[in-house]
């Protein structure tokens, strides 16, 4: 009887085991900046509230099957932008698909003094924001969202960093701007 009972208690674990399993489906965010894969830090919030789960980007994860939010942060970007996807479905036993593109600029700002590329440090932001991003290297590229940003310059050896109140940088372009110092 006791032989009985164990076999019993052993075919329910496994059969709750299995159940637990098909409730499992798989998810794959793939992540992208203007068409080429980047890493990124993704998040699952699932509709109806709970845990947030982190997946790795561009690499399928089992998660519990239901609707999520998907957030999406380019942590590779100067500036951490995010892209959201609302109802992403995950059915138990199968994969589903995510696609999010990033459109970046990849910058290299180029300090100056007349004709002359001076080393120093920038720090960007957008006009009226009271948070500096960076520093970032004259004449090093980094990846930001274009728009409109006002720049702080400290040239290497300059007593107080040189304002330039407007750098456009354009969207998704791969830009090399000179930064005037006096």
């Amino acid at each position: 009887m006791r032989t009985g009972i164990a076999v019993g208690a052993l075919l329910a674990c496994v059969a709750a085991v299995a159940a637990a399993q098909a409730a499992l489906g798989k998810v794959k965010v793939e992540i992208t900046a203007n068409g080429e894969t980047v890493d990124a830090e993704v998040e699952l919030q699932p509709a109806g509230g709970g845990r947030t789960v982190t997946v790795e980007a561009n690499r399928a994860e089992e998660v519990p099957a239901g609707t999520y939010h998907v957030k999406a942060t380019l942590t590779a970007a100067l500036d951490d932008p995010v892209r959201t996807q609302d109802d992403v479905r995950v059915a138990a036993g199968a994969q589903t698909a995510v696609q999010i593109d990033f459109e970046v600029s990849r910058i290299t700002l180029v300090c100056r003094r007349g004709d002359t590329d001076v080393p120093g440090e920038v720090s960007i932001r957008r006009p009226g924001a009271s948070i500096w991003l960076g520093p970032v290297r004259c004449g090093e590229p980094f990846l930001v969202t274009g728009g409109t940003y006002e720049a702080r310059v400290t040239a290497e050896g300059a007593s107080a960093p040189v304002a330039i109140d407007r750098v456009q940088i354009m969207a998704g372009a791969t830009q090399r701007l000179p930064l005037h110092l006096p």
